[in-house]
């Protein structure tokens, strides 16, 4: 941006319409990205699901998420929507429904006919009980996320976290039996 840009009205600088066209266009490719992000993490969950089911897997399975792209995206507006509001209420309210809602995911890559709206009830219904346990696993991965600033860490700290997750999901869809 050069200084033509700016209109001065007085002591305040402004920007002209012509200096914020390029960020309109930034805008939207950045939203585009993120939208692409979405899809392909549900990708990255049907490859986790594969490797931790023993099933064959690939690169290839990160394009799985395109299958579901609606409502892989509907399911992750409503969650992070739900859980903002929660959290703009009290934090604490923020932070167990989006305990209660983390198992959606993983759902909606198993059941890809499922609603988001049936992939967040049935999530709720999972983590019933075990909020507590995810929290306390996601918290023994600290020294492991600190350890990640290290610049090149983050490669293998992000995976193993991943799919510890991934596991995790996978006990409470098939608990033990008695």
């Amino acid at each position: 941006m050069n200084f033509k840009s700016f209109v001065r009205f007085g002591d305040e600088p402004q920007l002209s319409a012509e200096a914020l066209r390029p960020l309109r266009h930034s805008r939207k490719s950045e939203a585009l990205f993120q939208l692409v992000d979405i899809v392909l993490s549900y990708g990255y969950i049907a490859y986790q699901l594969r490797v931790v089911r023993g099933e064959a897997s690939g690169f290839g399975n990160l394009l799985d998420g395109f299958a579901i792209t609606g409502r892989a995206i509907a399911l992750t507006l409503l969650i992070d929507a739900l859980v903002m509001v929660a959290s703009a209420a009290l934090l604490v309210p923020g932070l167990i429904l989006s305990y209660a809602y983390a198992m959606a995911s993983y759902l909606q890559v198993d059941h890809p006919d499922w609603s988001p709206v049936r992939c967040m009830r049935e999530s709720r219904l999972m983590m019933r009980g075990h909020k507590w346990e995810l929290f306390v696993l996601q918290l023994s991965f600290l020294g492991w996320q600190i350890l990640a600033t290290i610049p090149g860490v983050l490669i293998f700290v992000k995976p193993y976290v991943a799919f510890t997750e991934t596991v995790f999901y996978e006990n409470l869809r098939a608990p033990a039996a008695p």
